[in-house]
């Protein structure tokens, strides 16, 4: 169960990760609720019924969660039966710090102030990449790239913890333009299965994981590469996916 909270209205465009979190998770056994502005009693109760993920998209104020109603600490919370957790609000780092402390196996929070917009960037793509079967710590580290405060991102408690596993590996491309072709790097990630190895796309070699994979190619043979995948890719400073700059590329 993926419980996706928006608790600020300024943040509503946030909102749409619930169809991030149904596209990406499309053929598992996984419901997904939406939840507007949640009274404090309500919040609790949510944080500490079971489920895989908790995604709360609003503000962190001194006293806690902001809520329509008031604040909620989650010092005061019995216990935490969210499996994970991702507080994109404001300085929630201590909140997420005690969710930890009452049971939840991972988080990811904020160290200071975050800008509205950079918050909906990050949440957005936080929410395709953890879908995505990217463990806590690289979805948030790729997710972050987005905007230029990333660092003020962090991770509380397991980052190897993951949504869900991936189909093979979780894999990224990194691809840069060069006089008359494309730089292309590839990288495939197994934080929590030592020892596991890719099938590298440029040659069919085996490598293992964490190896970089690097070539330079054409307009042609890097469509033909990213139209065979389906893997975020940074390109010119953002986060994409291979079949939408595959399409990019062929107009």
């Amino acid at each position: 169960e993926v419980e996706v909270v928006c608790n600020d209205e300024a943040m509503r465009s946030e909102g749409s990760v619930a169809d991030v979190y149904r596209r990406r998770l499309t053929g598992r056994d996984v419901d997904i609720r939406v939840h507007d502005r949640l009274p404090t009693a309500e919040l609790a109760a949510l944080f500490e019924r079971s489920s895989d993920l908790v995604h709360f998209i609003g503000h962190c104020e001194v006293g806690g969660l902001v809520c329509p109603d008031g604040r909620l600490a989650a010092a005061d919370l019995d216990t935490c039966g969210a499996d994970a957790f991702f507080l994109n609000s404001c300085g929630s780092y201590h909140e997420g710090y005690d969710l930890v402390r009452r049971g939840a196996s991972v988080g990811a929070v904020t160290l200071t102030t975050v800008l509205d917009d950079q918050a909906v960037s990050v949440g957005t793509a936080f929410a395709e990449l953890l879908a995505s079967g990217f463990a806590f710590d690289r979805a948030l580290s790729l997710a972050r790239g987005e905007i230029l405060a990333g660092r003020d991102y962090v991770v509380v408690g397991d980052g190897t913890h993951r949504l869900r596993p991936p189909r093979g590996v979780a894999d990224v491309f990194k691809i840069g333009r060069t006089d008359g072709g494309f730089a292309v790097e590839y990288d495939a990630t197994a934080p929590d299965s030592a020892g596991r190895r890719y099938v590298d796309p440029f040659d069919g070699a085996e490598r293992p994981c964490g190896t970089a994979a690097r070539a330079t190619v054409g307009p042609a043979e890097l469509r033909e590469l990213l139209e065979r995948r389906s893997s975020p890719v940074r390109y010119e400073g953002r986060l994409r996916w291979t079949d939408e700059l595959a399409r990019e590329l062929a107009e």
